[in-house]
């Protein structure tokens, strides 16, 4: 049975390809990227183009999540499932790190994706399909990629 989902950090290559592999499956897809009309545009166009809404939304701003979120909801009408798939890396020795790539990494993948993104989400996720737990999170540590609560 096809499913409503959005999916964070669409414009990536993993999250192309969790964007394109759902398509495939008949599933409706909302993608969010940041600077849809900006640098992400050929990303967007391209995803436009093979069937999937597009909605800019950048997880660090409590303000962009709340109006993606309601833009989302307002093209398709609910949502199934969320894949909280936004994220960034850091490479290099962490000692060398500045606080400020710290916090970055923090606002990115920690407080934007999994706080900010689950808490305006899940109860649309949730109510859509009657439980609690419909929300994917993917995490990369040391390039591998870590399921929870799926």
């Amino acid at each position: 049975m096809p499913s409503t989902l959005l999916v964070t950090g669409a414009n990536g290559a993993f999250g192309q390809l969790i964007v394109r592999a759902a398509l495939a499956r008949d599933h409706r897809v909302v993608g969010t990227l940041r600077e849809v009309s900006g640098r992400n545009a050929s990303a967007a166009d391209t995803l436009r183009s093979e069937g999937a809404v597009i909605v800019e939304m950048d997880v660090t701003q409590e303000s962009s999540v709340t109006a993606g979120v309601d833009a989302a909801l307002d093209a398709v009408g609910t949502l199934d499932a969320v894949v909280n798939n936004a994220g960034i890396g850091a490479y290099g020795i962490q000692e060398a790190f500045q606080a400020t790539a710290w916090q970055q990494l923090f606002d990115v993948n920690v407080w934007g994706s999994t706080a900010r993104e689950s808490r305006c989400t899940t109860p649309y996720a949730s109510t859509a399909i009657g439980r609690t737990d419909s929300c994917i999170e993917l995490a990369w540590t040391y390039g591998a990629a870590i399921l929870g609560r799926v």
